[in-house]
């Protein structure tokens, strides 16, 4: 579930937990720069911090989870509910939208979009360990993955097409950059002409833990 200060997907969360117990699993989902509930919750401090304590700039293009305070309350209540939190850079979101419109002709605003990295990252070392330590791996076949992905019906028609542009842009400096042959090691190469792409429609970026994360 796509968090901001944590209202919404703290009221989700604690009512599929009512109905379903220890049968339901409910991860949050947080961008890079704005992990409000994270840190939060892992610091023990809930709303006594901000990402900006942590060095972190709270700015990313998903508008509804720009949120550097959580809420303290959510986060208390979260404290024996709630399964995890993930992070994903802005540049994914877009991925995300795309892949949405091309494969199901359905538009979703950035911030629900963000809802899907929590079945994407299902197979990832951290989360096989967390199937594994919650005894799910011999159910895992009959599991239902539900990305709470509500928002984009209210998001008028030009700034849907703004978003599309965007997202085709991006797509095809990818296309050109491994056209020319560039290495998929090569991150850092690989990613300047989207880099230089995403500058020109006023994106800035930020160096944290050596990666390039999006921040507007």
């Amino acid at each position: 579930i796509p968090c901001g200060v944590g209202g919404a997907p703290g009221g989700v969360a604690f009512g599929f937990k009512q109905l379903f117990g220890d049968n339901v699993h409910v991860f949050f989902i947080e961008p890079t720069q704005a992990p409000c509930m994270l840190v939060g919750m892992a610091s023990g401090l809930q709303n006594e911090v901000s990402v900006q304590d942590f060095g972190l700039s709270g700015q990313t293009h998903a508008d509804g989870l720009a949120v550097g305070r959580a809420s303290g309350f959510v986060g208390g209540v979260m404290k024996n509910l709630l399964s995890g939190i993930l992070s994903l850079e802005d540049y994914h979101i877009y991925d995300l939208m795309r892949d949405i419109v091309n494969t199901e002709d359905i538009f979703l605003e950035p911030s629900a979009c963000a809802s899907f990295w929590g079945p994407i990252q299902l197979k990832s070392p951290e989360m096989q360990a967390y199937i594994e330590k919650m005894g799910l791996k011999d159910k895992m076949a009959n599991a239902v993955h539900i990305p709470w992905a509500t928002g984009g019906s209210l998001v008028p028609a030009e700034i849907r097409e703004e978003y599309r542009l965007f997202v085709r842009q991006v797509h095809r400096a990818c296309r050109r950059v491994k056209a020319r042959g560039v290495a998929a090691a090569d991150l850092a190469g690989q990613h300047q002409r989207v880099i230089r792409l995403l500058e020109q429609h006023g994106t800035q970026f930020v160096s944290f833990h050596g990666n390039r994360l999006l921040n507007i």
